[in-house]
């Protein structure tokens, strides 16, 4: 059954402080019906569709979305199966204004943002005899943002070229409105974050695995374990706390 959920006057204004223009936030019956459908079976209805331009308004939009208690779901080639670009919450769109390709060093890498295709970048690469690593077979619809989300790879990658294996650096929005940009970062720290997050799911497993009472805890549980790890990326970042030297 399909749902139509009407956003609140409140959500509508916390979206559209979030963003540069009034444009960008599609609250019309009919451009929300647009995105109520990917590749998959499932229709679900957003109450709005927001396009924001730049890693600040996505972060000002997870702020206002934790504000208003409403889940986000990103969207950019609509290409999967399992209904992940659909939602009846806030569906933010970073397809439209994330094209930009830059080709770094004859081709030997690329700066990309979510929302060009795998071909449209391969297209690029190719006068420099290169192409990416994964080669989904959607390569013509399916963009970057969904590829790197997927950790994609296809019929030839295998998985020594999948995404995570040819992937150098990111620029992350994390839950709390935090912007990383991974090349920015120094190593030691990036050591130290991953440490953290690995220990963090480690201990959430064996607590699952160990006492099935306790999965109503951990439904909660690893959500605010990283929003604690937020919290020193934060602190980190603003120079609360020194990098570690090694």
């Amino acid at each position: 059954m399909a749902s139509h959920p009407s956003p609140t006057p409140a959500l509508i204004d916390a979206l559209h402080s979030a963003v540069g223009s009034p444009d960008q936030v599609m609250q019309r019956a009919p451009d929300r019906l647009a995105f109520a459908h990917d590749a998959s079976h499932y229709l679900l209805t957003p109450q709005a569709v927001v396009a924001p331009n730049g890693p600040d308004e996505v972060a000002r939009l997870l702020r206002a979305s934790a504000e208003q208690g409403v889940p986000l779901t990103f969207r950019a080639g609509g290409t999967s199966l399992s209904g992940q670009a659909v939602t009846d919450a806030v569906l933010v769109d970073t397809r439209r204004n994330f094209r930009d390709i830059e080709v770094l060093d004859d081709g030997a890498r690329v700066r990309v943002q979510p929302g060009v295709t795998v071909r449209q970048v391969n297209s690029r690469l190719a006068r420099f005899g290169r192409k990416l690593g994964p080669d989904p077979a959607s390569e013509v619809a399916c963009t970057i943002g969904g590829v790197i989300a997927n950790n994609s790879s296809g019929m030839s990658c295998g998985t020594r070229y999948n995404t995570y294996q040819t992937l150098e650096s990111l620029v992350i929005v994390l839950p709390s409105g935090t912007v990383i940009d991974t090349a920015a970062v120094d190593p030691v720290f990036k050591l130290q974050v991953s440490d953290v997050l690995n220990y963090q799911w480690k201990q959430a497993a064996g607590a699952w695995a160990q006492n099935a009472d306790a999965i109503d805890q951990l439904g909660a549980a690893p959500a605010g374990q990283f929003l604690a790890v937020d919290e020193m990326i934060r602190r980190r970042l603003s120079g609360e706390i020194a990098p570690m030297v090694a």
